[in-house]
């Protein structure tokens, strides 16, 4: 069997790779740090260290500045972005355009048959159609305001295990003490 993890190597390729390591239930991976190299269409050869027993492999690389990766029950890939919301289905190498936002759909949420786009200034709601490979503009619906400013205003929006949405709201810059009130 082979175990699969995927994320963004957002800041050096705007690119979405996936880790694999064989599973052995005797066996854990050595941690030592092995050379591999990877092929990148339009920035080469790239040699990256990889845990002795993963091997990384590029899936896309042709999105525009991918955020916040999110599973819908039937496998498909959502991945926010600055300017849209990118569908992939398995095997995950072909992204489309599922949807268009201003102000940086960041991330995305699937709870029941809804789907909830955080953006910089509120989240939207529409219907979660899995057999649909784009939105139209005319389903997506405000859902609730957000506060806005200036730094780190990107949302990240998640069901909690008791089936609530939770959103953060960012702050003002890295490294940052600020607080927003008591009562908040």
């Amino acid at each position: 069997m082979i175990r699969s993890i995927l994320f963004l190597l957002i800041a050096m390729v705007n690119s979405l790779v996936t880790f694999s390591i064989a599973d052995s239930p005797t066996s854990s991976p050595n941690l030592d740090l092995q050379p591999q190299i990877l092929e990148h269409p339009t920035i080469g050869s790239v040699e990256i260290r990889v845990v002795n027993g993963y091997q990384v492999e590029l899936l896309n690389a042709d999105l525009d500045t991918p955020r916040m990766i999110e599973f819908a029950p039937n496998g498909d890939m959502f991945i926010g972005s600055q300017s849209q919301v990118y569908k992939l289905k398995p095997p995950y190498r072909m992204a489309t355009q599922f949807l268009w936002l201003q102000n940086y759909p960041h991330s995305v949420a699937i709870r029941n048959s809804h789907m909830y786009v955080a953006t910089i200034q509120r989240i939207f709601k529409l219907p979660y159609e899995p057999q649909a490979d784009v939105v139209s503009r005319e389903k997506i619906k405000p859902f609730v305001g957000l506060p806005g400013g200036p730094g780190h205003s990107s949302r990240t929006i998640e069901v909690g295990p008791n089936g609530r949405l939770y959103v953060s709201i960012g702050i003002s810059g890295n490294c940052s003490n600020q607080m927003i009130s008591d009562s908040y």
